[in-house]
């Protein structure tokens, strides 16, 4: 019997994997130690693998802890609790899991910050319903055709093709660098590369709600 109950819906939602890699015992073993069993049978059944053409894929959290550590090491996230990235979206945006928090942030390559959740699941995993949301967290990502990002990857998509598993779409020259938020700028790298290249050009903000508002319509 499996703890996870969304296989089918998963299924449904993002379709079967565009590409798949089988996730070695060791690793597993590995991660089993750190993440819940729930996250563990979805990576025993979808394995480090993309989905949706390669708009978002599922990451070895080993290979992307050096990456998440840079992007949060100047902020009080370092300290407060163990976190892991278990997915990633073809801009490069991690979402994260934390043994603590759950649920915690996300990171933004255009916002170029940490956006905090409005929300933790801390008092469910502490009431022991962590894989329920840990489960949730499969399902953070949302296409949709009307957004920039789904036309923005389309086109870098019909440039470049798809992205591979450890790979995204980032801009040349990078947001900090000057560079500008458009399709043609867009260009496929190898993400842990290109994510750690961001972290080292500057601290990272933590960003809230408030916050993007902020940078969307100014103070109010």
């Amino acid at each position: 019997m499996t703890i996870a109950q969304d296989f089918d819906y998963f299924d449904e939602k993002y379709d079967k994997p565009s590409q798949q890699v089988t996730v070695p015992e060791d690793t597993l073993e590995t991660l089993a130690a750190h993440l819940p069993p729930v996250l563990i049978e979805y990576y025993q059944r979808y394995g480090f693998s993309t989905f949706l053409g390669g708009y978002f894929q599922l990451v070895n959290p080993i290979t992307y802890a050096p990456t998440l550590r840079k992007w949060i090491k100047d902020t009080p996230l370092m300290e407060e609790d163990e976190y892991f990235v278990i997915s990633m979206t073809c801009m490069g945006n991690m979402n994260v899991w934390g043994k603590k928090f759950g649920r915690r942030f996300v990171t933004s390559t255009w916002q170029d910050g940490i956006l905090l959740n409005s929300f933790t699941d801390e008092k469910k995993i502490a009431a022991g319903k962590g894989n329920i949301s840990a489960e949730d967290l499969m399902f953070e990502v949302r296409y949709k055709e009307s957004t920039i990002t789904t036309r923005f990857f389309k086109e870098a998509m019909a440039t470049h093709g798809a992205p591979g598993i450890d790979q995204m779409f980032g801009l040349t020259p990078a947001l900090p660098l000057g560079g500008t938020l458009a399709a043609e700028n867009l260009g496929l790298v190898s993400a842990p590369e290109y994510l750690s290249m961001l972290a080292d050009l500057a601290p990272k903000p933590i960003l809230t709600t408030a916050d993007l508002a902020k940078r969307a319509f100014g103070p109010t």
